[in-house]
């Protein structure tokens, strides 16, 4: 049985997350949003899609989860992420897809499709 430590962590040899440059730079971003974004560029280079919830990108970071919900909204004021409306629960759902900007990794949100 799967606990949620062991799916906190990445299986070996996958990087966690990984911080452009660019981004890493920027004395305006909070180090949490910079650790959301590279985690999130991480899943996305590996697939190009990623779907997630909230609480499980901060479990993936090590992060509280009113932290991830606030790196989000962040990452959308600064255009890394474009905005969609998500799901009204407190656990939604988003899917980020890949969109190539130069060599950054910029991604997309969208609303899960419901059944």
């Amino acid at each position: 049985m799967e606990t949620n430590n062991q799916k906190q962590h990445p299986p070996d040899g996958e990087i966690g997350a990984v911080i452009p440059h660019e981004i890493l730079s920027r004395t305006d971003l909070p180090l949490y949003v910079k650790l959301v974004y590279g985690r999130v560029a991480v899943i996305l280079r590996r697939s190009g899609y990623a779907v997630l919830t909230t609480g499980e990108l901060a479990g993936e970071c090590g992060i509280r989860h009113g932290l991830a919900r606030k790196a989000l909204r962040y990452l959308v004021m600064l255009g890394l992420i474009r905005f969609h409306r998500s799901l009204t629960d407190h656990n939604a759902i988003h899917v980020f897809q890949q969109i190539r900007k130069g060599t950054q990794v910029c991604s997309q949100k969208k609303s899960h499709p419901q059944s």
